[in-house]
């Protein structure tokens, strides 16, 4: 086994994926070989290769990719964490070149520092869920070298194998009031699956991308009369949720371009008025 390996095999659990879409479905790509990882804070994922065009996802910081194939400026990747497939730079990923991933950022943003100093000059921004490569885990001044160069502060990672330390509702709370973004998966902006993912990863679980994979694949329905608890997922049409209580969710929602807390049927409701029939799909239990 190559280090590159260690990057799809080792490090990760495997993606919920009982129904084997990775394989059938077209966002999707059962790639499973590391060419590059992302070296941006984050690289926005587009439908063709060209800067007007659709927005579909974003990789983040460390995330591992496949190369399909590459046309000019563009590549065609894999996000191996998801299996997702669009266009993007190409001079936002790097080889691998041994490289492999031992932490997660685990606060909502963080920066990567130029020197183990809190006034130091801040090189770039890295968001939850990015992947870093430690030198070494001992902390210098509270902060820690990376394999790349540059110090992140201690506080701001845990490692790949850490058990998780919040639930998914707690996770996606720390969202609240950050803008809705079409392909979204950070705070500077994020959409309702993104959402969903950004929380399932921070405790452990790798899912799919979209809120249509996500309900036929996390977790297992909840039977009719059966109430919702916190950390249940409520599914529409197109859209997710992430229960806190019996009655309300979290969701990032067009209606207010912004994570917010609202009442399961008042979402309904929105949707009801925009001709979705049904409106409501039922809840699922990670």
């Amino acid at each position: 086994m190559n280090r590159a390996d260690l990057w799809t095999i080792d490090r990760f659990p495997p993606l919920l994926d009982p129904k084997g879409r990775v394989k059938t479905d077209s966002r999707l790509d059962p790639a499973v070989k590391v060419d590059a990882h992302c070296r941006l804070p984050w690289a926005g994922l587009k439908a063709t290769p060209d800067d007007g065009a659709r927005a579909v996802s974003e990789i983040l910081y460390g995330e591992p990719v496949a190369i399909l194939e590459q046309a000019g400026a563009w590549v065609k990747v894999v996000n191996l964490m998801d299996a997702y497939v669009g266009w993007a730079q190409a001079s936002g990923f790097e080889r691998i070149g041994g490289l492999v991933a031992s932490h997660r950022v685990t606060a909502g943003i963080t920066h990567l520092y130029s020197d183990p100093d809190l006034k130091a000059e801040p090189v770039m921004p890295l968001p939850m869920g990015a992947l870093v490569s430690l030198a070494d885990d001992v902390p210098r001044q509270r902060f820690l070298p990376l394999s790349h160069g540059g110090w992140i502060f201690s506080g701001h990672v845990a490692p790949l194998c850490a058990a998780p330390a919040l639930d998914i509702a707690t996770v996606a709370e720390r969202f609240i009031g950050t803008p809705y973004l079409w392909g979204g998966r950070t705070f500077m902006g994020l959409d309702c699956s993104g959402l969903v993912q950004l929380a399932m990863a921070a405790v452990g679980r790798r899912v799919h991308r979209d809120s249509d994979l996500q309900r036929e694949s996390i977790g297992t329905p909840l039977g009719d009369g059966e109430a919702p608890s916190r950390g249940d997922l409520a599914f529409f049409p197109g859209h997710v949720g992430v229960m806190v209580d019996e009655t309300r969710m979290i969701h990032a929602n067009a209606t207010h371009m912004a994570v917010t807390i609202n009442r399961v049927s008042e979402v309904a409701d929105w949707l009801t008025a925009e001709g979705k029939n049904p409106a409501f799909l039922g809840y699922r239990r990670p």
